[in-house]
């Protein structure tokens, strides 16, 4: 890997933990707030369906997805702190080149069972 994707990779993960770290004092306040962030400060059309979706899920307490967000909140704090990065890797194109099925050209594909 060259020393520019390693900067990328290590840039990337460093605001994936301080995003996490940020959600970890009030995920209910926070969640939509780091929504607001990522819209701000993402190009207009990166990932514009995805975060439609996230966004919609956001917006309704009653919503399956979002009960689910919030269910990870319950897990035990060194399985979050587990979980989270590796789950984020895993689920941008750069992060799952070598696993197939995940990621079909830009669309990510990123199976999460219904809490419903």
């Amino acid at each position: 890997m060259k020393l520019a994707d390693k900067a990328k990779v290590a840039a990337t993960e460093m605001v994936a933990t301080k995003a996490l770290n940020y959600l970890e004092k009030d995920p209910e306040t926070n969640i939509p707030k780091l929504m607001e962030l990522v819209d701000k400060y993402m190009p207009k059309d990166y990932y514009v369906q995805q975060r439609n979706a996230i966004r919609s899920a956001i917006a309704d307490k009653d919503n399956n997805w979002y009960k689910l967000i919030l269910r990870m909140y319950e897990l035990d704090p060194g399985a979050r702190e587990a979980f989270f990065p590796e789950f984020y890797h895993q689920c941008q194109p750069e992060g799952n080149r070598d696993i197939k099925g995940l990621c079909k050209g830009t669309q990510l594909q990123c199976a999460v069972s219904d809490p419903a």
